[in-house]
C-alpha cells in the first residue's frame, strides 16, 4: 500500500452539496426536486436546472488509492517494475495508462451515472432539448491532480457527448502556476463549442467564484487552467513490496 505523503490542500471552506445550492441559485438555478414534487419509480434525476441547463454535481470525496480493488490492481503494475529490477518507476507509455485507468476509474464513472442522470432528467420535465453539464470537485482524491482530473474528465466527457455538452472541474489540491510561480486552486472546464454552453459556464464559474470568496472571506486565489501553464504539486508514491520500496512519480 503506498504510504500516508504530505498533501497541500485548501482549509477552512467545505466544498459541499450546501457550497454549490448557493451558486445555482445565485443564478438563478433550482433544485429538480423543487420542480418536481415526487420523482416516479426508476428515474434518477440530476441535481439542477439552470435555464436551458441541466447540471449534475460529482464529488471525488474518497482518495482512489485506498479502494482495495485499485490497490491490488496497482500492486500487479508495482510488481512489473520490481521484476525488472527497478527501484524507481517514471510512469510512460502503457504504464502511465494503466495508471491512470486504475486511480481515474472514478472519473469515468462519474461521468457515466451523470449522462444516464441527464437523459431522465430530460424526461422527467419533457424537455429534450435541455442541454447538459457536470461539475466535478475533487476533495478527498489527492493522487488525482488538478491536471490529470481535468485530462480525465475531458477524455471520458467525449464518450458521453451526447448528454454532457460541458464538464467543469474544481479541485481542493492546489497546481503550481508556473507562470506566476504560485499555487493556485485551477477552474478547469471544456464544452461543445457551442455558444449557449460558452455562456453557461462563465455565468455558473462567476457565481462559483462569488460564493467562494465570501466563503474565504477574500478573493480566492483561482485561475482559469484552460490558459494556465500549470504543474502538479504531487508527492512521490512510496510503496512497500516484500522485497523492498518502490518510488513511483
Amino acid at each position: 500500500m503506498p504510504e500516508p505523503r504530505p498533501v497541500l490542500r485548501l482549509n477552512g471552506v467545505e466544498f459541499s452539496e450546501a457550497f454549490v445550492d448557493e451558486a445555482v441559485r445565485r443564478v438563478g438555478g433550482q433544485r429538480i426536486t423543487e420542480l418536481v414534487s415526487s420523482i416516479p419509480a426508476g428515474i434518477e434525476n440530476c441535481d439542477y436546472l439552470i435555464g436551458g441547463h441541466l447540471l449534475e454535481l460529482k464529488m471525488i470525496e474518497l482518495e482512489p488509492l485506498e479502494v482495495p480493488e485499485r490497490q491490488e490492481k496497482l500492486a500487479s503494475l508495482v510488481n512489473e517494475f520490481y521484476q525488472a529490477g527497478k527501484k524507481e518507476a517514471h510512469l510512460t507509455g502503457e504504464a502511465h495508462l494503466r495508471f491512470w485507468r486504475t486511480v481515474g476509474s472514478p472519473v469515468r464513472r462519474h461521468l457515466e451515472k451523470a449522462a444516464h442522470q441527464i437523459r431522465d432528467t430530460k424526461a422527467l420535465l419533457h424537455r429534450p432539448n435541455l442541454r447538459g453539464a457536470v461539475f466535478l470537485i475533487n476533495c478527498g482524491g489527492d493522487s488525482i491532480d488538478p491536471d490529470s482530473l481535468w485530462n480525465l474528465a475531458t477524455r471520458h466527457r467525449r464518450d458521453f457527448s451526447a448528454d454532457i455538452n460541458a464538464v467543469m472541474c474544481f479541485s481542493a489540491f492546489p497546481a503550481l502556476a508556473q507562470d506566476l510561480n504560485r499555487p493556485c486552486l485551477p477552474f478547469d472546464y471544456e464544452h461543445s463549442g457551442d455558444g449557449a454552453d460558452e455562456a453557461f459556464v462563465k455565468l455558473f464559474r462567476s457565481s462559483f467564484y462569488s460564493v467562494f470568496a465570501e466563503k474565504l472571506g477574500k478573493r480566492p486565489d483561482v485561475v482559469d487552467a484552460t490558459v494556465a501553464n500549470l504543474r502538479p504539486l504531487r508527492a512521490p508514491f512510496h510503496i512497500d513490496t516484500p522485497k523492498g520500496k518502490i518510488t513511483i512519480f
